[in-house]
């Protein structure tokens, strides 16, 4: 009998907690939202917005201090701006990147690829969204160096984790 009065309230007692969660879940949107970007930057040529989203995937691994992910975005950028005629000037700065034996080579050589394709990104047609230029006066031996990105937020590939934070946005283009 004990044993079918200690079943019967525990039934009752995970019958309401169970009542409670549906109760208070009632009228709430239950759907998974995707993670999009709030900035998300198209151009007018496909292809032109292809190697801008792998210069970011670039600039990612980089902000992340992975190396061999710095490798393989250099390398997918290489391919996507084979697509693209008018980037020709930005092709040899990819392939220094992908071509660098260690991150400190890789982020060097990130300036000299950053500084080209925000000549060309200034050439192109944007249809949707901004791209901040960004800078970081501590950058290559406190000589200076510039990036893109599609948020105002500094995240510093120069330095990764250690100043993540250090620059600022010197323009925005639209």
């Amino acid at each position: 009998m004990r044993s079918i009065l200690l079943m019967f309230c525990l039934s009752l007692l995970s019958f309401t907690a169970f009542s409670q969660h549906e109760h208070a879940m009632h009228g709430k949107d239950h759907s998974m939202k995707m993670d999009q970007p709030d900035n998300m930057v198209q151009f007018k040529d496909a292809n032109a917005t292809a190697v801008y989203q792998q210069y970011l995937a670039l600039k990612d691994a980089l902000v992340s201090s992975d190396e061999e992910a710095v490798r393989a975005a250099a390398k997918s950028l290489e391919k996507a701006l084979k697509k693209v005629k008018s980037a020709k000037e930005v092709t040899a700065p990819a392939k220094t990147v992908a071509a660098a034996s260690s991150l400190t080579q890789q982020r060097q050589a990130f300036s000299g690829l950053s500084n080209a394709i925000t000549e060309w990104v200034k050439a192109q047609q944007i249809e949707q969204g901004q791209i901040y230029l960004e800078y970081c006066p501590m950058a290559n031996e406190n000589t200076g160096a510039y990036w893109l990105a599609n948020e105002s937020e500094i995240n510093n590939p120069y330095f990764g984790k250690m100043m993540l934070h250090c620059g600022k946005v010197t323009e925005t283009i639209h």
